[in-house]
C-alpha cells in the first residue's frame, strides 16, 4: 500500500481490500477494520473471522473509552459540585456523599456510608414528614420542598430542594 499526498485514506492508491465493521451499542457502524493492498488479493478463510474478532475487540476498547469518559465527568460533576448530593440505595442506607455534604452536615464519607437519614435528621420534622418525602421519591421520582438537617455539631439549617434522579428507584 503506498500513500501520495498527506497519506490521509482517500489519497491512497488501494487495489483491493477486506474489511470488518465497528458496531456501536445501537447496531449502527462506527467505523471499519480493514486490510488493504495495491494490488489485487485473495483472502484466506481464517483472515475473515480473525478480522472479525479484531473488529469486535477493537469496537469494545472505543466503546470502554467512551464509558470511562462519561464516568469521569460524572465524578466530577458529583464531586465539584457546590450542592450537597447524598447516594443512597432503596433503603435509604447512604452509599456514598460529595465533599460539600462533608462541608455542610460535618461528617465524613467514612462517618456517613452505610447510616440511614437518621444521621443528620432534627427534631423540626415527624416520621411522617419523612415517610411522604420517600413515598415521593418512589411515586414521583423526586421530592422538592424544604427540609430541616442537623449538622455533626447539632447546629440545624434548611434545606429547600432535595431532588432525584429520574429512574433511581426502578429496578
Amino acid at each position: 500500500v503506498h500513500c501520495t499526498g498527506g497519506g490521509l485514506p482517500r489519497d491512497m492508491v488501494v487495489e483491493s481490500y477486506y474489511g470488518a465493521p465497528l458496531m456501536a451499542r445501537d447496531d449502527t457502524t462506527m467505523g471499519i477494520v480493514a486490510v488493504m493492498h495495491d494490488a489485487p488479493m485473495q483472502v484466506e478463510d481464517w483472515v475473515r473471522p480473525v478480522l472479525g474478532i479484531l473488529a469486535n475487540r477493537i469496537a469494545l476498547e472505543i466503546r470502554r473509552k467512551a464509558d470511562d469518559n462519561e464516568i469521569r465527568l460524572a465524578e466530577s460533576v458529583f464531586n465539584d459540585n457546590i450542592e450537597a448530593i447524598v447516594i443512597t440505595d432503596a433503603r435509604g442506607r447512604i452509599l456514598r456523599i460529595n465533599p460539600a455534604f462533608s462541608r455542610l452536615t460535618g461528617y465524613s464519607s467514612e462517618e456517613a456510608q452505610g447510616e440511614t437519614y437518621k444521621l443528620i435528621r432534627s427534631d423540626q420534622h415527624d416520621e411522617a414528614f419523612y415517610r411522604d418525602i420517600w413515598h415521593a421519591f418512589f411515586r414521583d421520582e423526586y421530592w422538592q420542598g424544604e427540609v430541616w438537617f442537623r449538622s455533626r455539631s447539632g447546629a440545624t439549617r434548611a434545606v429547600t430542594r432535595a431532588p432525584t434522579l429520574p429512574g433511581l428507584f426502578r429496578t
